[in-house]
């Protein structure tokens, strides 16, 4: 269970006059909790707010409580509730980082989550959505990501009935948003609604949303090792068997990685087709029988200009491919499917694995005549996708003398029990 020590750490309430933030006031009151408070004048209801802001002054005044009070300016009205939560945590981040606060609290409570499960639902949202609104969440702050600070959120337990008769028994003023009334907003719509809730049917949604929030974890979890394990490239063997749930979040996650500001829906994450492209804004997604790629149209443009250099014999990890070569002089006394053979006094020293452009030509070993490097991987079922990620060989004046793995330029062709340069 969350056990947080809010008399030896330092906390900051954002408060804004209404019920459940005064509720939670003297609470924290009331456990002798060290905190500051902050609120927000939306500016957006005139008078009402100013005596918000003044109701809020004057209770942390007569109680010896730090207040911030910061002012918000919208320059239009579209996506208004967005736009002051994001500016809201702008502040409270920026405080944070000032004041090394180890907990930012707010007042959401029981009604709350149910309202957010049920906007959620009517939305379409997925598992992550209908996890609703956690208790605590361990953030970093962005102003300085070395910084931590745990988003707590109290009152998930308790319902705005129970806050209301605390408040009514304890004469505890407060203040009520005009606002909350109006129909044009979705949740507020939402909560006009929604019927009666029982005691019974509360506790049957917290469960649920309780083991939602396991399994979120679990998969947040898999997330994390898989971006770490496989930054850019997964293979169909893992890919195949990860749940569409997991395949999703890694498509979500790398897309917004690779450049995509907008948010990832489902609808963008496309996994019936055997060969697929996915293009948001620059962000590429590509799949076809050997994997999943993952790039940004900048760092696909670089692939066909990435060179490693190769001056001596010896073992290389290829970062770029995510592959191991070895590179060795030896007598041959077989050939082994896979390793290319060169005569070693033919082809010398530099040599260059690099990516390459699939209009790009070279003799395949048996050919005589040039041709594009697109014509040899489909003769050798290299899947679609794959093929623009596949290196080759170059020489020291960046001739393509192979392809790694498939196939050797027949110019530098060698015989059984001659001295040869091996590359496997």
């Amino acid at each position: 269970m969350f056990a947080p020590d809010l008399k030896n750490t330092k906390s900051l309430l954002l408060l804004s006059g209404g019920p459940d933030s005064v509720y939670l006031f003297y609470y924290l009151l009331e456990l002798g909790a060290s905190f500051d408070v902050v609120h927000f004048n939306h500016n957006l209801r005139g008078e009402e707010s100013d005596n918000e802001e003044s109701f809020v002054k004057k209770i942390c005044h007569d109680h010896g409580v730090t207040c911030f009070i910061k002012h918000l300016q919208f320059e239009n009205k579209e996506g208004m509730q967005n736009q002051a939560r994001l500016k809201r945590y702008a502040y409270c981040f920026d405080l944070q980082n000032r004041e090394n606060y180890h907990f930012i609290i707010t007042a959401h409570h029981q009604d709350d989550i149910i309202e957010t499960l049920v906007m959620r639902k009517k939305r379409g949202s997925g598992l992550k959505g209908l996890t609703g609104i956690r208790e605590n969440t361990l953030l970093k702050n962005p102003l300085n990501k070395k910084k931590t600070f745990y988003l707590w959120r109290p009152l998930c337990g308790i319902s705005k009935k129970t806050i209301e008769e605390k408040l009514a028994r304890e004469n505890h003023d407060y203040c009520v948003d005009s606002s909350n009334k109006e129909r044009k907003y979705f949740r507020n719509r939402v909560r006009a609604d929604l019927a009666p809730i029982s005691d019974e049917k509360r506790e049957q949604v917290r469960s649920l949303t309780s083991q939602l929030q396991n399994l979120d974890d679990y998969f947040q979890s898999r997330l994390n090792y898989l971006l770490k394990t496989h930054r850019a490239f997964i293979p169909s063997s893992i890919w195949e068997r990860m749940p569409e749930e997991l395949q999703y979040r890694y498509f979500r996650a790398k897309m917004k990685m690779n450049g995509y500001k907008k948010q990832v829906q489902r609808h963008h994450f496309l996994t019936s087709q055997s060969d697929e492209k996915v293009d948001l804004d620059g962000a590429i997604f590509f799949r076809d029988s050997s994997g999943c790629y993952f790039v940004s149209e900048e760092s696909l443009k670089l692939e066909k200009e990435r060179k490693f250099p190769i001056n001596a014999e010896g073992a290389y990890y290829l970062s770029d491919w995510n592959r191991k070569i070895l590179i060795k002089k030896k007598v041959v006394v077989g050939f082994e499917e896979g390793s290319l053979y060169y005569n070693s006094q033919k082809l010398k020293f530099p040599l260059y694995i690099s990516g390459a452009a699939l209009s790009e030509e070279m003799v395949p070993f048996g050919g005589k005549t040039p041709v594009p490097l697109k014509e040899i991987f489909q003769a050798h079922g290299i899947a679609r996708f794959e093929r623009l990620f596949w290196p080759v060989i170059r020489d020291s004046d960046l001739k393509i003398v192979g392809i790694l793995g498939i196939t050797s330029d027949p110019r530098y062709r060698v015989s059984e029990g001659e001295k040869t340069l091996i590359i496997s």
